[in-house]
């Protein structure tokens, strides 16, 4: 019986052991990899989404990913943003429409902006911003995200044949731990 309980403890301990590698190793990747990818000259830039505030402005997130797409637009790196994000629970809006207002206020015409008024997640953002660039006749595009979320959102794009670069914009100094561990467990555990 003790020698039994001994091997559970020692399996466990290892299981344990490997799991702490896996997201030290897993945490570092997706860091690195935010960190590092760069956006190459495109048809269109998109702009994933995320929450809306209660005024209905774009959350911090949300207007730090549309000031780094609006850098994108004013160097030529692509000439229309897909917009994306449907009304998620507690937004007055759609996340789209709330990226749409914004970007008019910035003086972009809204002929320059496609809408992706229905996605709930990321893996819904990328199909239904490829759907709209096909229908487009568009082939390549700019991803931009946070830093934490840009290989999880690569790996979709890739999933669904997208040709896609990324850009993160400003990248704090400091990891945000609870937002990249997140990542860790949506690249190992989420299946669409």
């Amino acid at each position: 019986m003790r020698i039994r309980f001994r091997n559970v403890v020692i399996i466990v301990g290892l299981f344990l052991v490997l799991i702490t590698l896996y997201v030290g190793w897993k945490y570092e990747q997706i860091n690195s990899y935010g960190r590092s990818i760069k956006p190459v000259k495109s048809d269109a830039i998109i702009v994933l989404g995320a929450a809306v505030m209660r005024n209905d402005q774009p959350s911090p997130v949300l207007q730090e990913r549309l000031d780094s797409a609006l850098t994108l637009y004013h160097e030529h790196y692509a000439p229309v943003f897909i917009l994306t994000g449907g009304q998620g629970e507690g937004e007055p809006i759609a996340e789209a429409e709330a990226s749409q207002r914004y970007l008019e206020s910035k003086g972009v015409p809204s002929a320059a902006m496609y809408l992706d008024n229905r996605s709930k997640n990321t893996w819904e953002n990328l199909f239904d911003a490829k759907q709209i660039m096909q229908k487009q006749g568009m082939h390549t595009a700019i991803i931009v995200t946070d830093f934490y979320h840009q290989e999880r959102a690569q790996l979709y794009a890739r999933e669904l044949g997208m040709d896609t670069s990324g850009y993160v914009g400003r990248i704090p100094p400091r990891t945000n731990p609870r937002e990249t561990l997140r990542e860790v467990i949506a690249i190992t555990l989420e299946r669409h």
